[in-house]
């Protein structure tokens, strides 16, 4: 058979290198699995989650990997202590705490209170002998006297004045000294039942007594007492 030696031609080069691409590109659609678009989405499945929610349980899906590492046992008891020791420091709440503060200075005669004791509201706290009421005592008696004073002089210089033994003038300054001294003793009257005292107390008794403004505990004792609010009743202020 006789075999001839020739050149190729252009469109046999055409051909064959035509056919070499074709066949690259449907080997490459082979390993693709036609480049992403044909045999699934090309995702990798994700792994079950380890756990899951429902509500208030959590649940451990079948797959997870805490499946092998699971466990059963029976809750066994143990005695445990009822206390607790830890290291701390104690401070009242400043929003819940009461400082009393004695209207007056003077000298303590009685502490009837203890650091951490409970009080209520009203009780006595201290005893203090203050000079600032006492003088506060003695305007008050005076005042009184003056006053029982000019209501007797008006008295009198009103039945003179019936009599015509009297002139207007003096009657009129009768009632003029009656009524400044109505309020002298009514200030000092005012000015003791701000302290918090009584107005017609006896000498022997006229010492500044604090009290506790609202129920709760003793905080502080030192130039002043605190009280830390009781909870049961926050809203017992004066």
């Amino acid at each position: 058979m006789p075999l001839y030696d020739h050149e190729p031609t252009s469109l046999g080069r055409a051909f064959l290198w035509g056919g070499i691409g074709l066949g690259v590109l449907l080997l490459a659609a082979l390993l693709t699995r036609g480049f992403g678009l044909l045999g699934g989405s090309g995702k990798v499945e994700e792994p079950p989650a380890l756990l899951v929610r429902q509500g208030e349980k959590i649940v451990v899906p079948e797959g997870s990997a805490l499946r092998s590492r699971l466990g059963i046992a029976s809750a066994a008891t143990q005695p445990v202590s009822p206390k607790l020791v830890l290291p701390g420091v104690v401070e009242s709440d400043p929003a819940r705490t009461a400082a009393v503060l004695p209207p007056l200075g003077g000298r303590v005669l009685e502490l009837k209170v203890a650091l951490g004791e409970r009080v209520a509201r009203g009780q006595i706290l201290a005893v203090i002998d203050s000079p600032d009421l006492a003088q506060a005592y003695d305007d008050n008696d005076k005042a009184a006297d003056a006053f029982r004073l000019a209501e007797k002089t008006l008295a009198r210089q009103e039945q003179q004045a019936k009599l015509g033994s009297a002139s207007e003038q003096d009657l009129d300054q009768a009632k003029s000294n009656y009524a400044q001294a109505e309020a002298e003793q009514l200030r000092t009257q005012a000015h003791l039942k701000t302290l918090g005292v009584a107005a017609d107390s006896k000498p022997a008794t006229r010492l500044l007594t604090v009290v506790a403004p609202v129920a709760g505990s003793v905080t502080t004792l030192a130039s002043e007492l605190t009280i830390r609010v009781d909870p049961a009743t926050p809203d017992s202020r004066p």
